[in-house]
């Protein structure tokens, strides 16, 4: 394992690295809608001054429907910051869906309609936004096959997690 850290330690010399904070957007059982909905806005709000005070602060934005849209409505005079930050890349899009899927329980279809339609949304509002990366946080990844779709759906990489592993060490 040694090995292994040090060769990443050498590959990674000289290199620059970010660490990009975001709000996922999520349902919780203590709070409803309406509240989640206004931390999206909050959010978005605070990255877009932290960009302008700072060009190397980085955030990221989710999907469309779940994350964005609850701020374009609740910030109309910030959409076309928001959409400046897309486009320059100092906002990345972490998942370009339209909702967040689960992909352990959506159907392959579904799934690739979800990510192509998401996609189509982001780009006609960001037309140079990065929608490489396909990332689905805080749920089971779903089966074997889910790089190549999501590579159906025109992304590069794929990712998802759920934090088991720590939480069992917490227990």
């Amino acid at each position: 394992m040694d090995a292994n850290i040090e060769e990443l330690r050498r590959k990674a010399a000289g290199g620059t690295f970010f660490i990009i904070p975001y709000c996922h957007p999520d349902y919780s059982w203590t709070h409803h809608r309406e509240w989640h909905e206004e931390r999206y806005a909050v959010s978005f709000c605070d990255a877009l001054d932290l960009m302008a005070a700072d060009p190397g602060f980085r955030f990221i934005a989710e999907p469309w429907i779940d994350h964005v849209i609850p701020f374009l409505e609740r910030c109309p005079d910030r959409v076309e910051e928001f959409r400046e930050r897309l486009n320059s890349g100092q906002m990345g899009v972490q998942a370009f869906t339209l909702t967040s899927p689960r992909p352990a329980t959506c159907g392959d279809e579904t799934f690739v309609r979800n990510m192509t339609l998401g996609r189509r949304r982001y780009s006609h509002f960001a037309p140079d936004a990065e929608l490489s990366v396909m990332s689905c946080p805080d749920v089971a990844i779903g089966h074997s096959q889910m790089p190549q779709i999501v590579t159906l759906a025109g992304g590069l990489m794929y990712r998802g997690w759920r934090s088991d592993t720590a939480l069992s060490a917490k227990r």
